[in-house]
């Protein structure tokens, strides 16, 4: 009788389980069906309430948005979401999200738009393509020059071209040339001034953290090494090397990109500027991130003009610190705002990875 009872208990704790199971995210979801409307893990917006008509729900349309928003709503949606991507990365060693590859030592690596493909197979351009990316940026040079502006491009190394040892040991880098050694190369042909910070970038990575390791840009010591070099290429010879703090970081974009956003932390080294004490307007331009700073005390009163992607927001400290006046634009190419201001430099800022954008001339775009 004890043991048939015992059986008994199992069975119905069991099934008590599976509805709660079922049941505790829908009743959270009854009870707070509109809560999000940005995924805290996914870094989102999340799909609305869909308006009930008749004619949409005869056309199915209702039916499909109600799914989508179910999908983004269901009770305790996040917090599983976290829960699986942990498991993954813990116990797994492996992403939850084909865009995140990790590496040894759980360092993370943006694998989307071909990243590793390319350092696997080398360079990806064509030789026509090749030579016309080298004319436009020649003829972008020369129509500066008319206009008395100087021109230089800084590229920001991909992460696993400057931290290869931290790949998984099945990712090989390609035995020929990869896309940026054979931009350079082309490049090279040319009159405009091109920094590749590749090999200083490789002399200092056992002295601090280049890279963070949750997420894909340099450290604010990467960003500080490239700068040195495109400093020296206008002219500029005195450089202060920065005072870095270590701080705990739980921004990593990679991080959350895995639904692990404030979840991995790490510790990266911050620069001590002075960067918040200089007049900074931001705004939009077209819809897009544009920025001024003046420092009324800087050594060079030149006024610079910074095309860049998100690699350049580590750059801005060391601008405006350098710098008396300086306008940052989130787009590569933006001939109306170079009419508009007339800066006296240009510098195109350009991640390695985007370097093949380049092919679609004034429309390549971050």
């Amino acid at each position: 009788m004890d043991k048939k009872f015992e059986q008994t208990t199992k069975e119905w704790a069991m099934i008590i389980l599976f509805l709660a199971f079922l049941g505790v995210p829908l009743c959270i979801f009854a009870i707070h069906p509109f809560e999000n409307s940005i995924s805290s893990d996914e870094k989102r917006a999340v799909a609305k309430a869909p308006t009930f008509t008749l004619s949409t729900f005869m056309l199915d349309t209702y039916q499909d948005e109600y799914e989508k928003y179910f999908d983004d709503h269901f009770g305790l949606r996040d917090q599983m979401i976290t829960a699986n991507s942990l498991f993954h990365y813990y116990l797994l060693s492996t992403s939850p999200n084909a865009k995140v590859l990790i590496g040894d030592n759980h360092w993370l690596f943006y694998s989307a738009e071909k990243t590793i493909e390319r350092f696997r197979a080398g360079n990806a351009l064509t030789s026509d393509e090749l030579d016309f990316i080298a004319q436009f940026l020649q003829d972008e040079q020369k129509k500066f020059e008319a206009q008395g502006i100087q021109f230089v491009v800084l590229i920001a190394p991909d992460k696993e071209t400057i931290y290869p040892e931290n790949l998984p040991a099945r990712i090989e880098k390609a035995k020929i040339p990869s896309t940026l050694d054979s931009f350079v190369e082309a490049m090279s042909k040319t009159t405009v001034t091109v920094i590749d910070p590749r090999d200083e970038l490789r002399a200092h990575v056992q002295e601090e953290k280049l890279y963070a390791q949750t997420d894909t840009h340099w450290t604010d010591p990467g960003a500080a090494i490239a700068f040195e070099q495109l400093q020296e290429s206008l002219g500029v010879n005195s450089f202060d090397t920065p005072k870095y703090r270590e701080t705990e970081s739980r921004e990593g974009d990679l991080a959350d990109l895995m639904s692990l956003g404030g979840k991995l932390r790490e510790s990266v080294p911050v620069a001590q500027t002075a960067f918040d004490s200089y007049t900074t307007r931001i705004s939009t331009r077209n819809g897009i991130d544009f920025r001024e700073t003046e420092n009324v005390g800087a050594e060079d009163s030149r006024h610079v003009l910074v095309f860049r992607d998100s690699f350049g927001e580590k750059l801005m400290p060391f601008f405006s610190e350098t710098f008396a006046h300086v306008t940052f634009e989130r787009v590569y190419f933006d001939q109306q705002i170079v009419d508009e201001l007339h800066p006296d430099v240009v510098v195109l800022q350009i991640v390695e990875r985007n370097i093949p954008r380049l092919v679609e001339g004034r429309n390549a775009t971050p």
